[in-house]
């Protein structure tokens, strides 16, 4: 089977083809006129000294100490901090119960900020993700650092930079979902097509060869045997050899007649 059998099967048998891209097409528009959509918002997350972190750093007093490993490195503390959003350690509840937390970094330099979306199936409930993230954010960083021996007056926090955006109406499975519907479609309008047309065929061939067979059978019947030898005389029979000896008998008494 190739693509122009597949093709000459479905012109043949139009009336499969236009009935089961019919069905595909409606359930295509029922699909696309039924799908829901999705709310999306998003902020931008930054990694900052603390006022307290600062105070430490710019202390005359030699008691005074900075212990925090990280030191200064608030990329790094960026970097797991977006790690840990990412894994789900922000709690979405209430209002935001049900949203979706998507964390977008820059993948070819370290940076001490990052991007973070909230889709959620109405607005509110996806501001209502991104306000959640701004209370916890600051605590999920602070255990990260207090886990590596930090003092909790020398941490660094987290802030969101960028208020965040109105949320966006979108619907990113309807496209997705129609388009899947319409290839399975073809593939089965193509499939059945060229079965129907296969039956067809092989029927049509199969009475064709009957019919062929049954006109030879008549033929046959009708056309007389022909001999292979020469026709031999029939052998007269007894009554007749007996009345034609009679009749020259009497030829012979009677004689010749003057």
């Amino acid at each position: 089977m190739n693509i122009s059998s597949v093709v000459g099967a479905l012109v043949r048998r139009w009336y499969v083809t236009l009935v089961l891209l019919a069905a595909t097409g409606y359930l295509a528009a029922q699909l696309w006129e039924s799908a829901e959509p999705v709310y999306s918002s998003t902020t931008v997350v930054s990694v900052v000294q603390s006022p307290a972190y600062m105070e430490t750093q710019q202390s005359e007093d030699p008691l005074v100490l900075s212990r925090n490993p990280y030191g200064q490195s608030t990329t790094t503390l960026s970097a797991l901090l977006a790690d840990s959003i990412a894994h789900g350690n922000v709690e979405l509840t209430g209002d935001a119960e049900g949203a979706v937390l998507t964390v977008q970094v820059n993948n070819q330099r370290a940076e001490s900020f990052f991007t973070v979306s909230a889709t959620a199936r109405d607005a509110e409930s996806a501001l209502a993700a991104l306000r959640v993230l701004q209370e916890q954010a600051p605590v999920v960083l602070a255990d990260i650092q207090q886990r590596a021996g930090a003092p909790a007056d020398q941490l660094i926090t987290s802030i969101l930079s960028r208020p965040a955006t109105t949320p966006v109406e979108e619907y990113p499975d309807r496209m997705r979902v129609v388009l899947g519907v319409v290839l399975v479609g073809l593939l089965v309008t193509a499939l059945v097509a060229t079965a129907v047309d296969g039956a067809v065929r092989g029927g049509s061939r199969r009475r064709a060869a009957t019919r062929a067979a049954r006109a030879e059978r008549t033929s046959a019947a009708r056309t007389p045997s022909a001999g292979t030898g020469a026709q031999v005389p029939a052998a007269p029979s007894p009554e007749a050899s007996t009345t034609t000896s009679a009749n020259t008998a009497r030829g012979d008494a009677d004689g010749p007649r003057a």
